[in-house]
């Protein structure tokens, strides 16, 4: 058995999904959690929000989203399925980041539906060695970035993923005050309004369980 969980470390040493996520179910087989899996996968403790998210089915939520592959897949525990064994279409656009940048991990890759504005395909990352000084700073790079140009932009995921929702409300609130001119299909519908609402609610929720 140890044989075996030194080669599965070894071949998740390259960090791509497929290895990760063999390496997560076979410590997960062994009865650990969540928590622990994790930490045996990246060698660094994560934060509380990540398994708060987690525990969630972050990707049932409906937030403007598209969440990475790790290391959300890597924190469904066998109760709930486990990792899944093969990655979404997201992976290359992780691999590639992190070719660029070894030291971080996607977390996001943020959508803005019908307005512009600078989070435009923006992807918010950890930094492992942030993670391992125990600080849960997120960066920000761009999709397409050339570059490991990554930016520090907040304290945590979650007040990333507040700002960036309660920023999307804002504009939808002044777009639906600004009537002049529009006709009936041109303005912001009240429902578009009450869903972005329920989104930062949903946050500030998990943010609350998170103790941020």
């Amino acid at each position: 058995m140890a044989d075996e969980f030194e080669q599965l470390r070894i071949e998740a040493s390259s960090r791509k999904y497929g290895p990760m996520a063999r390496l997560a179910r076979a410590l997960y087989e062994t009865g650990l959690s969540p928590e622990q899996v994790l930490r045996e996968c990246y060698a660094v403790d994560f934060p509380r929000e990540v398994f708060v998210i987690a525990a969630a089915a972050p990707y049932t939520l409906g937030l403007l989203a598209k969440w990475a592959n790790q290391p959300w897949q890597l924190a469904v525990p066998l109760d709930r399925g486990g990792p899944a064994s093969r990655a979404d279409p997201y992976e290359p656009k992780e691999r590639r980041l992190n070719d660029l940048d070894p030291d971080l991990l996607p977390l996001v890759f943020l959508i803005r539906p019908g307005i512009d504005t600078e989070d435009d395909d923006l992807v918010l990352c950890y930094r492992v060695t942030e993670l391992a000084a125990g600080r849960s700073t997120i960066y920000g790079v761009h999709e397409e970035a050339e570059t490991p140009a990554a930016t520090p932009r907040d304290d945590s995921l979650l007040a990333g993923l507040h700002k960036h929702h309660t920023n999307y409300l804002r504009e939808l609130e002044e777009e639906s005050e600004n009537t002049e001119g529009k006709g009936e299909y041109d303005l912001v519908h009240p429902e578009a309004l009450r869903e972005a609402r329920s989104l930062v609610d949903r946050i500030e929720t998990f943010q609350h369980a998170a103790g941020s």
